[in-house]
């Protein structure tokens, strides 16, 4: 049951939007009134069923079922026959142009009697069986992640206490050790004090009885007085001097190392290290997805296309991408589109080196020119370059990849450490703020690939390692 309101599959193609009333379960869509009348007036659409638009089949699977039915290289044509020798499935075009030597070729319809999905269901439920496994599996590994986790915490929490613990025995030896040795220091250093103030305070009495002698007495007693402060209290008072400087404090403490400590800390700091070991229990146990199906699905060898031969600069390949009977292959400045049937290549050269490629829809590929910050939106039809759109983002980008479900592109930003979501027009739909580890992976990225089916960036950098 479907209540979601659906348009008029022939008007749409009329590019009239008008709402459908019934389904045809002939042409497998909707259709509004208008059209059911000329269903029944044309003699060989009169005959065609219809049910309500509300007992349809739904619209994803409707858009399903047409997308089954439709030839991957011609989106426009129904598939009508099957080829063994290149295990695919076509359009009448594709009879013409690529299967006419091809002598396995058979209708679609002649097979279908003899088709079923029973195997495939039998083999989805072996993998759902096996995904359930996995998944249990994964749970009792997450359990024991915490357990470790809570494990590594306690040893480091036991060897912080028996550090901390050795650190204060050390720490209380050593403080006492200091009070006892600086109160012998002390007491020394308060004897000099006091001998050296008794030396001060004389030096002061006899300096202020030369100045009442020379204020108040005569030059007879500032004379005798001279004489006795050469022969008598300067000699003194040298002596006095001398035994002072040479019982000066000279003993402070340091404290000594018995061991070498920044080496210790050093390897303190990387006494642990954590490894991670193989904990699957089950590795060696048969693995019945690959015994039932391996068998069918070897890798093997088909043919070797040679490509043109170029300069050095231009020999590099960067990148390629298959779309359906060719491969798009980026070598420097040219995009090579190469039949694989006839082994024929069609050559587009481009201003600057081209980057990272990826397929947009079934007839677009996007090709990025990270030198010239250019993105080449590139259309084809049956292996021909028919119509090449350029976009100049204003942010520069070290991978652009377009996302096919959603016909936009995804963009790593150069030195902004964000990832940009383009309309095929350029302009930003979205722009996605990373957290710090991502954006310093995004500024350091050297190489960037893109998982069109799972929506996920890989990125390689070189200096991250």
């Amino acid at each position: 049951m479907t209540s979601r309101k659906q348009l008029c599959s022939p008007c749409l193609r009329a590019k009239v939007e008008r709402e459908a009333v019934v389904y045809c379960t002939d042409c497998q869509e909707p259709i509004c009134g208008e059209c059911k009348n000329t269903h029944v007036r044309i003699k060989v659409l009169m005959h065609h069923k219809f049910c309500d638009i509300n007992e349809a089949t739904p619209l994803a699977v409707h858009n399903l079922l047409k997308r089954l039915s439709a030839c991957s290289i011609h989106d426009n044509e129904e598939i009508f026959f099957t080829c063994t020798n290149h295990g695919s499935s076509f359009c009448n075009k594709c009879l013409l142009s690529s299967h006419m030597k091809c002598d396995h070729v058979r209708l679609l319809s002649d097979v279908l009697e003899h088709e079923d999905l029973t195997d495939c269901n039998n083999a989805l439920c072996t993998f759902e069986d096996s995904a359930k496994k996995l998944l249990e599996h994964e749970d009792i590994q997450e359990h024991k992640l915490t357990e470790i986790q809570d494990d590594v915490r306690a040893q480091l929490y036991m060897l912080k206490k028996n550090i901390l613990e050795r650190f204060a025995q050390l720490e209380s030896s050593i403080l006492e050790e200091l009070a006892c040795k600086k109160l012998e220091i002390q007491s020394t250093i308060n004897n000099q004090k006091h001998e050296v103030e008794q030396f001060l305070m004389e030096v002061h009495s006899n300096k202020s009885m030369i100045e009442s002698v020379v204020k108040y007495g005569n030059r007879q007693q500032v004379f005798l007085m001279k004489n006795h402060v050469l022969k008598n209290l300067i000699g003194k008072l040298d002596l006095s001097d001398r035994c002072l400087k040479g019982t000066k404090s000279k003993l402070a403490l340091t404290l000594k190392e018995n061991m070498a400590v920044d080496p210790f800390l050093t390897q303190l700091a990387s006494a642990f290290t954590l490894e991670v070991v193989n904990d699957d229990e089950t590795e060696n146990s048969s693995d019945f997805v690959i015994s039932e199906f391996n068998s069918g699905h070897r890798a093997h060898f088909i043919k070797d296309i040679s490509l043109p031969e170029y300069s050095y600069a231009e020999s590099a390949i960067t990148s390629c991408v298959w779309m359906g009977e060719y491969v798009v292959i980026g070598r420097g400045s040219r995009l090579l589109v190469v039949d694989i049937n006839l082994h024929k290549i069609t050559t587009r050269k481009f201003k600057s080196r081209v980057g990272s490629i990826t397929k947009m829809d079934q007839s677009t590929v996007v090709a990025y020119l990270r030198k010239t910050n250019t993105i080449e939106l590139v259309e084809f039809n049956e292996g021909k370059i028919t119509a090449v759109r350029e976009i100049h983002p204003k942010a520069t980008y070290k991978g652009v990849f377009g996302i096919e479900p959603l016909g936009r592109l995804i963009c790593v930003s150069e030195n902004k450490g964000t990832i940009d979501i383009l309309n095929k027009d350029g302009t930003i739909v979205q722009e996605c703020t990373l957290d710090d580890h991502a954006a310093t992976t995004v500024i350091f990225a050297k190489y960037c690939a893109f998982d069109n089916k799972n929506q996920i960036i890989y990125m390689s950098c070189c200096e991250l390692y």
